[in-house]
């Protein structure tokens, strides 16, 4: 959005003078922001703080709230964030398992059916007939096969030309003409790639691309933040470190602070892990890190029903992009509306 840490100081100026040019500023974003709405799209890249200012962009017609007000909703939330980020990362020093190859993080399962996991640091055997790719991360039809159900491959006639590549997540290649499909609601791009169009579908927790509910321009977007999940848990494990105990101690009792008078509030907590591995081992192990962090909050007096927890696997995490980036604990607070269990 162009306006990061200095948001919190901005937003406040525009809001005291209408007139002024942070005002001005802030109109041209949320106009530009109300063009393009999709649920969390104004939170991508900024952090809390991009978060915040989108819910107020887009909620502008609502009722008014004083700065300091929704400063106080949302520091809980952004201090957890900056908490986190100071926690050391368990994969310093980390090795490659003994029936692998290399050097961590780039290991190499010895044995051809199985796939480096490195969320969970180990080798994992890949399903039916699925096999390692040339990467040794992802479990693959092997080459001359389009995927099937249940995990097997179907063999691709020679005297088929294929117009895809098939090893591309939810690619299906017709074993007659050659022509590529996608699965799992997702749709085929020039490219012969497969994508979930951003601004008419969403892919949820099953990994599956579906059409977005309806939404409006006065929708209260819930503000997120991404915890590492390298800085949360011990190495292979799904049990919080002592240091991120003491991070979420402090978010918890700020959440009971602030929201004494309110009990219709939500924090949803999602696991994610990067798509190396087999995604039977890593979507168990993210609901698992959720869950261990949903659990731990409920222990230290924010209601369960306040809280609500998933695993989301790979299924978020784009094959090209930064892996790293998906190996996270993503934390939503909305104080304005209740979990819907």
């Amino acid at each position: 959005m162009g306006i990061t840490d200095g948001a919190y100081t901005s937003l406040s100026r525009a809001l005291s003078d209408p007139d002024g040019a942070d005002a001005a500023e802030w109109a041209q974003q949320r106009s530009d922001t109300k063009s393009q709405l999709t649920t969390g799209a104004v939170m991508a890249g900024v952090g809390i703080v991009g978060g915040v200012v989108g819910n107020l962009l887009i909620n502008r017609d609502a009722p008014d709230e004083k700065s300091d007000e929704i400063n106080l909703k949302y520091e809980p939330l952004k201090k957890l964030r900056d908490d986190t980020l100071k926690l050391p990362d368990n994969t310093v020093g980390a090795q490659c398992p003994s029936d692998a190859t290399g050097t961590h993080p780039n290991c190499k399962c010895k044995n051809a059916k199985y796939v480096y996991n490195i969320n969970n640091k180990t080798c994992d055997l890949c399903s039916g007939e699925l096999v390692a790719d040339e990467n040794g991360t992802t479990c693959v039809c092997p080459e001359g096969t389009t995927p099937a159900e249940n995990d097997l491959c179907k063999p691709i006639p020679a005297t088929v030309t294929v117009q895809c590549d098939p090893s591309t997540p939810h690619i299906k290649v017709d074993i007659t003409t050659g022509e590529c499909s996608c699965t799992d609601g997702y749709q085929i791009t020039d490219t012969k790639t497969c994508k979930c169009p951003d601004n008419t579908h969403t892919v949820n927790n099953e990994g599956l691309c579906v059409r977005k509910t309806s939404q409006t321009s006065t929708l209260t977007i819930p503000e997120s933040v991404n915890l590492s999940a390298e800085s949360l848990f011990d190495l292979n494990k799904s049990e919080l470190k002592e240091e991120a105990k003491t991070a979420l101690n402090t978010f918890a009792q700020s959440v009971i602070t602030t929201q004494s008078n309110q009990q219709n509030y939500c924090i949803t907590i999602t696991g994610h892990t990067d798509r190396t591995g087999n995604d039977n081992i890593n979507k168990p192990l993210s609901k698992r890190r959720a869950k261990t962090v949903g659990d731990y909050l409920v222990n230290k007096g924010i209601p369960s029903e306040n809280i609500k927890t998933s695993g989301a696997g790979s299924s978020h995490c784009q094959k090209d992009g930064n892996q790293s980036d998906c190996r996270k604990v993503v934390v939503t607070f909305d104080p304005k509306q209740s979990c819907s269990k």
